[in-house]
C-alpha cells in the first residue's frame, strides 16, 4: 500500500476517532476524553496536510483533480477549528467544528472515485485567490455557524431559567460567543468578497462573461448579501446577540446547500462528477 493509499485511511480514521471523542468528552465533562479527541484531529490533521500536499503536488498537466478542491475545504474547516481552539480556549466550539470538518474530508475521499479534473483554464493567480479566499471564508464561516448555535442554545437555557446541567456549565458566556461571531465575521465577509470578485474575474478570463447564469454564481450571490447583512448589522448598526447568531447560521447553511446541490447535483461549471463545456 502506497503512503496516497495509507494516508486517507489513517486520516480518516483518526478524524472519526478524534470527533467521537472530542464530543463524548464535551458531553460528558470528560477532560481526558477531550484531551485524546484533540490530539487525535491534530495528528489526523497533520496527515490531511501531507495528503494534501502530494495531491496538489503530484497533479499532472490535466490539471487539479476536483476531489482536492474538497480536500482543500476540508483542511481549512480543520484549522480554523484548531486555530479557534489556541486562541480561545473553548473546547465546546469543536462540538460543531470536528464533525463539520469531519464530513468535509469524507466527501473529498468519496469523489476520490470518481474524479473528474478542472479544465486548463480554471489555473493561474486569479483562479488560486478565487480558491484560496473563498475557503477560508468558509471555514471562519464555520466558527461563526458553531458560535451560533451555542449562543442560541446557551440563551435559551439561561431564558428558561432553569439551572444548567452536565456540560451546559462549560458553555463559553454568551458575551465570548458573540465576539467570536464578530471576529470571524470581520475576518471572514471581506474573504468571502475577494472570493467572490476574482470567481468573477477568473470566470470572465476562462468563458468570456462575468455572469453566465451558472447556478453556483447565483447561489453565491444569495450568500454574499446573506452575509453582508451580516456584516452591516454588526458593524454599521452596531448589532449584538441573538440576530447576529442566527444570521451566521443563515449563512453557512447556504453555503452547505450549495456545496451539496450545486456541486453535486446541478448542471453547473463547479460541479464535481461533470466536465464543464
Amino acid at each position: 500500500m502506497t503512503l496516497s493509499e495509507l494516508l486517507p485511511i489513517l486520516a480518516i480514521h483518526l478524524y472519526a476517532l478524534g470527533s467521537v471523542s472530542v464530543v463524548v468528552g464535551i458531553l460528558a465533562r470528560r477532560n481526558w476524553l477531550k484531551r485524546t479527541g484533540l490530539w487525535l484531529t491534530v495528528v489526523a490533521f497533520m496527515g490531511h496536510t501531507i495528503l494534501l500536499g502530494t495531491t496538489l503536488w503530484g497533479s499532472g498537466p490535466e490539471g487539479l483533480p476536483r476531489s482536492a478542491y474538497m480536500l482543500l475545504l476540508a483542511w481549512c474547516i480543520t484549522l480554523s477549528g484548531l486555530v479557534a481552539w489556541i486562541r480561545y480556549r473553548y473546547e465546546t466550539l469543536l462540538l460543531v467544528v470536528a464533525p463539520v470538518a469531519l464530513l468535509a474530508f469524507l466527501a473529498a475521499l468519496l469523489l476520490r472515485h470518481a474524479d473528474v479534473p478542472l479544465p486548463a483554464s480554471l489555473s493561474g493567480m486569479t483562479f488560486s485567490i478565487h480558491i484560496g479566499a473563498i475557503f477560508i471564508s468558509i471555514g471562519l464561516m464555520a466558527l461563526s455557524f458553531g458560535a451560533g448555535l451555542l449562543f442560541l442554545f446557551q440563551e435559551r437555557t439561561i431564558k428558561s431559567k432553569s439551572r444548567p446541567a452536565g456540560f451546559q456549565r462549560d458553555l463559553p458566556a454568551l458575551s465570548s460567543l458573540d465576539r467570536i461571531n464578530a471576529v470571524t465575521t470581520t475576518l471572514g465577509f471581506p474573504l468571502f468578497s475577494i472570493g467572490i470578485l476574482f470567481g468573477f474575474v477568473s470566470a470572465r478570463l476562462s468563458w468570456g462573461t462575468l455572469l453566465s447564469g451558472d447556478p453556483k454564481e447565483l447561489v453565491s450571490l444569495v450568500v454574499w448579501g446573506l452575509y453582508a447583512w451580516l456584516f452591516h448589522q454588526r458593524f454599521a448598526q452596531g448589532r449584538q446577540g441573538r440576530r447576529p447568531a442566527q444570521l451566521a447560521v443563515a449563512v453557512f447553511l447556504f453555503c452547505v446547500l450549495s456545496l451539496v446541490v450545486v456541486n453535486l447535483v446541478l448542471p453547473s461549471h463547479h460541479n464535481f462528477l461533470t466536465i464543464p463545456s
